[in-house]
């Protein structure tokens, strides 16, 4: 059970990762993959950490969805960028980072073996 709960809490890290340096496609892979494993495992098993952990799972996959891949906007010297105007830290995105840095917390103490 240990192993398999290492190896979920290492698929949020990367998933984490890879959707902060704008790889959100991959980062739901490598998060559907973890739920795929973990359901296997539950069923087989029937141990109720690995459900509450199916569950925090899910829970990291609906915070991915919230997170569209970054749009790349070049600016030419001396014009206004479109993104100028908008406010940091206001949006879906951030709240949703906030959570997401809560989940990724919770799965470092994992892997280092703290509840």
């Amino acid at each position: 059970m240990a192993r398999i709960r290492a190896s979920a809490a290492a698929a949020i890290l990367v998933s984490m990762q890879l959707a902060r340096e704008g790889q959100v496609n991959p980062a739901r892979q490598q998060l559907a993959l973890a739920i795929t494993a973990v359901r296997t495992a539950a069923t087989k098993y029937k141990d109720a950490g690995l459900d509450a952990l199916l569950k925090q799972l899910d829970e990291v996959a609906k915070q991915l969805a919230q997170i569209a891949p970054q749009r790349v906007e070049l600016v030419k010297p001396g014009k206004p960028s479109a993104m100028a105007d908008r406010h940091a830290g206001d949006g879906p995105a951030e709240r949703g980072e906030r959570g997401m840095r809560r989940t990724e917390e919770q799965a470092a103490a994992t892997l280092q073996g703290r509840p």
